[in-house]
């Protein structure tokens, strides 16, 4: 990276050293970069955003102090959103590292920024920082509030040489395209610091040394897309290298005895369950330890190219049918009617992708394959509505549940997750998993994962619900910026967003829903709608898991999991409140 300075007569100052702070004349600098434009833009748009929950920390009743502004690890500068104004515009909190100048370090310095950013139409990306004030982010204790304004831009190739490489240099293929990033900034650093030149034979000066920190930026942006095209490799002999494609091990006993037991306690598809048991070895890994939050942790892509047939099992069925009723017809009425999502964007992943905690997770904190789920899935329904149906699906009078309940043909048990989308335009994203075996799930197998199942289904306490319901998700295809937004780290929803639980009234107890309002929480929410603009675009797998905490309640079990591969929104079949059929 080489700074070039653009002069001009009003940006040298006059002073030699500046109390009030001095502009410092403006610095350009360039990187090819190994990806296509809206890859890099993304990186460059979130790479170096503090986590969210340091966000939620800094709120309104807990002013900010330097500790909380404390740059990720291996990162020049981070910064915080204060304020989203709208889809091109937003105010952020850039914060850096303290900068050495000889013969002391520098306080650390912090801009409050006004960012625009837009996409012309010769495919290149334009963003705009400026320096302005806001009431919710005063000056810092610790850090000196200084000034900046700066340009980035981000050109692709030209079309001569895209065509040459085989990558469009608009496309959105990963890692297949080139783009220029530049960027020239003008800082003022403000506080006691020189800007003129240090001697007679130098052409910079101390304050010069803010702006080329902020130039800097351009290496993080480079250095986390390359990372992000290759397979990580540790160099501490103390713990498994960092990969996400596992290479072929040893499987401990104490995993290959807790698949052994889930593969006898899941009945739905066996034939399923024992072609992957069968063909496991050929891709085994070795169990990992939960200190960071890095995908491999928590996903295995060894096994993200598996998906299981959409046919049910219909030995598994033949015994709940009806008299008279073929099991094949049982599991197709309930999954084909009403219409459900269409087959190409839907799957069940092999759930030996997702990692779980083992049984002695609490002491050793490792993790292990999930082996085959508890239950199958067996539909997947998105649907739009004119508003959130806060009652459910599973009680909606034309809806899959009690349409199969009026039939007679509804499996013994079913589970269903939904997720309310909120609008406009709102959609429910509504997941079915059943279960031909309830001992699975109601504490009788003697099992941790169906006594928690149990309790969890058929008990009465909601807190124990919201404590207990983990969803584990992973972006298995997608940019840069939704794999960030999204990452792979288990989350207890319960404690993030609202739950909402509908049982069946009747004693059977034939179903439980779960219901997922993303719009009770502006974070979620905010990442929701990130994410309903790549769905094109992206594969998502996730998993439910029923946390486990102590060692009567380990090693859990993956109790259903579902992919959905670049779903388009559009055109979704519509559903009526439930008031318009009573």
């Amino acid at each position: 990276l080489r700074p070039r300075e653009e002069r001009d007569s009003a940006s040298r100052p006059k002073g030699r050293v500046s109390v009030e702070g001095g502009t410092c004349p403006p610095l350009r600098a360039h990187i090819a970069l190994s990806a296509d434009p809206l890859n890099a833009f993304m990186c460059l748009m979130s790479h170096g955003r503090t986590d969210l929950r340091d966000r939620q920390k800094a709120s309104a009743s807990v002013p900010l102090d330097a500790s909380m502004l404390v740059p990720n690890s291996c990162q020049r500068a981070s910064f915080r959103i204060i304020e989203t104004i709208d889809d091109h515009m937003d105010i952020i909190h850039l914060f850096f590292r303290p900068v050495y100048l000889f013969p002391s370090w520098t306080a650390p310095r912090d801009y409050v920024l006004f960012r625009y950013w837009r996409y012309d139409p010769d495919g290149s990306y334009m963003i705009c920082v400026e320096s302005v004030k806001h009431q919710d982010c005063p000056p810092v204790d610790g850090f000196v509030r200084g000034k900046m304004h700066g340009v980035y831009t981000i050109a692709p190739l030209k079309t001569s040489r895209s065509s040459r490489k085989g990558g469009g240099g608009g496309g959105s293929g990963q890692g297949k395209g080139e783009c220029l990033l530049t960027s020239l900034v003008q800082v003022d650093p403000k506080g006691w610091v020189p800007t003129v030149p240090l001697s007679p034979l130098s052409n910079q000066s101390y304050a010069e040394a803010f702006g080329v920190s902020v130039l800097l930026q351009l290496l993080d942006v480079k250095d986390a897309l390359d990372q992000d095209r290759f397979v990580p490799v540790s160099t501490d002999a103390r713990r498994p290298p960092k990969r996400s494609w596992k290479v072929p091990g040893l499987i401990e006993d104490e995993s290959a005895d807790r698949n052994k037991h889930a593969l006898a306690g899941s009945h739905l598809r066996r034939s399923d369950a024992k072609a992957l048991a069968s063909s496991a070895p050929e891709i085994q890994s070795s169990p990992s330890l939960e200190d960071d939050d890095e995908d491999y942790i928590n996903y295995d892509f060894a096994f993200s190219s598996r998906e299981l047939p959409h046919e049910p099992d219909q030995v598994s069925l033949a015994a709940t049918a009806p008299e008279g009723v073929p099991p094949s017809a049982l599991a197709s009425a309930f999954s084909t009617f009403p219409e459900p999502l269409p087959p190409e964007y839907w799957a069940e992943p092999d759930s030996n992708s997702f990692r779980v905690r083992g049984k002695m997770y609490k002491t050793d904190r490792k993790k292990f394959n999930a082996g085959p789920p508890v239950m199958r899935l067996f539909a997947v329904d998105i649907v739009e509505t004119p508003e959130n149906i806060m009652t459910g699906m599973c009680s909606h009078p034309t809806e899959r549940v009690q349409t199969a309940l009026a039939r007679g043909d509804l499996p013994p048990f079913v589970f269903c997750l939904n997720i309310a989308l909120p609008g406009p335009p709102c959609f429910h994203k509504v997941f079915y998993y059943a279960v031909d075996d309830r001992s699975a799930i109601d504490g009788t197998d003697g099992s941790p994962s169906s006594k928690l199942a149990g309790e969890f289904f058929f008990g009465e306490s909601d807190e124990f619900r919201d404590k207990t319901f983990k969803l584990i998700p992973q972006i298995v295809e997608g940019n840069f910026m939704v794999r960030k937004a999204v990452g792979s780290t288990p989350c207890i929803m319960g404690t993030k967003l609202k739950q909402h639980h509908f049982r069946d009234p009747s004693p059977g107890r034939r179903y439980f829903e779960l219901m997922l309002d993303t719009g009770s929480d502006p974070v979620a929410k905010g990442v929701i709608r990130l994410c309903l603009g790549y769905a094109k675009s992206i594969v998502v797998d996730m998993a439910f898991v029923l946390e486990g905490n102590d060692e009567t309640t380990l090693p859990e079990r993956v109790m259903g999991c579902a992919r959905l591969k670049n779903v388009v929104f559009t055109g979704r079949r519509q559903v009526d409140m439930p008031q318009a059929h009573l």
